[in-house]
């Protein structure tokens, strides 16, 4: 494993208040293990089980089970969705991260793009549907269920979704699963919270990852110069993965069932033009704005996401974007 990704998985199994001592003996569901949170999550909860003398018993759900196995190793049960809901397999956390992130295959697949986000949600709520003693359903939502919005972001605003761009199939997507949480745990009482990440970076994500971060990062590593497809004017909302993790982590023991969170760096204000420029600084390269008014992105947003109410339940964010486009190096 890369010295890097192994340090920072270790900085948070090493925090003094990380639950995972919480988690042992519990059996815990990641759909899309081999995603960037997922895989990230598995990685923390897998090294954990090696000092610990009674570990966590860790699911995932993948396409891939041989890519799975190669980059997660054998001490984590893999299935299908299919196969996981056949093997009546009893869970105690389930933590649901499913989700296409490429913008070119939200614009193009707007129906896919529904069903993948929609129909895995349904089918893990209903497994665990009369469960007494099921502890509690993480859902890896957002930003972008807001829609557009022009001012700070909490919890209970709701921002514009045009219904006549295929993109929309992205944010409506999400605000669809979020409600079908919350309706599950109205309903059948089932202990759900959805969580709104922000822009999500990380040295976990896979090397065809088409995110505007991932694009810069490569590109400027060539010693190629970073160029911009939009204005790069839209608020830059994010979150670094060792934050999203202890976010994450946190929420499964004291985040409200039912309720809502934003997680979001401290370090709001900034841009999409100021995340290239200060990749661009790194790697001593420029950037260049090229816009293309066909493109598939989401569309210019100024959002500010608040998240003073996940630091009300005792979580708070570490890295600022400096420290992370330092730290992915």
């Amino acid at each position: 494993m890369d010295e890097n990704l192994n340090r920072d998985i270790e900085e948070v199994i090493k925090l003094e208040s990380n639950n995972l001592q919480k988690l042992e003996g519990k059996t815990v569901l990641v759909s899309g293990a081999t995603g960037l949170i997922g895989s990230f999550l598995s990685l923390i909860f897998l090294h954990y089980n090696e000092t610990s003398k009674n570990k966590i018993n860790l699911i995932g759900l993948v396409r891939d089970k041989e890519k799975a196995k190669s980059l997660l190793g054998d001490e984590i049960e893999l299935y299908s969705l299919e196969d996981f809901v056949k093997s009546k397999r009893r869970v105690d956390y389930i933590i649901h991260t499913i989700s296409p992130t490429a913008s070119d295959f939200m614009f193009n697949f707007p129906v896919e793009t529904l069903d993948s986000i929609i129909e895995p949600t349904k089918i893990l709520l209903e497994n665990v549907k009369g469960d007494k003693d099921f502890k509690k359903f993480i859902y890896l939502s957002s930003m972008e269920a807001y829609g557009v919005t022009d001012k700070i972001t909490n919890e209970e605003d709701q921002g514009y979704i045009s219904l006549s761009s295929s993109r929309s199939s992205y944010p409506l997507g999400k605000r669809l699963a979020e409600f079908y949480c919350f309706s599950y745990f109205q309903e059948h009482k089932i202990p759900t919270v959805n969580l709104r990440l922000a822009m999500c970076i990380g040295k976990t994500h896979k090397k065809d990852d088409k995110r505007a971060w991932v694009s810069f990062l490569k590109t400027a590593s060539r010693g190629e110069n970073i160029v911009l497809k939009t204005s790069g004017k839209s608020s830059l909302n994010f979150i670094y993965y060792i934050d999203a993790a202890t976010a994450i982590i946190e929420s499964m023991f004291n985040a409200q069932n039912g309720e809502t969170y934003n997680v979001v760096s401290d370090d709001s204000g900034k841009t999409i033009f100021d995340l290239a420029n200060l990749i661009a600084k790194k790697y001593k390269v420029k950037v260049e704005t090229k816009i293309n008014t066909n493109n598939c992105f989401a569309p210019e947003n100024k959002m500010i996401l608040s998240n003073e109410k996940i630091k009300s339940i005792g979580w708070k964010p570490k890295y600022d974007l400096e420290s992370i486009i330092e730290n992915l190096s």
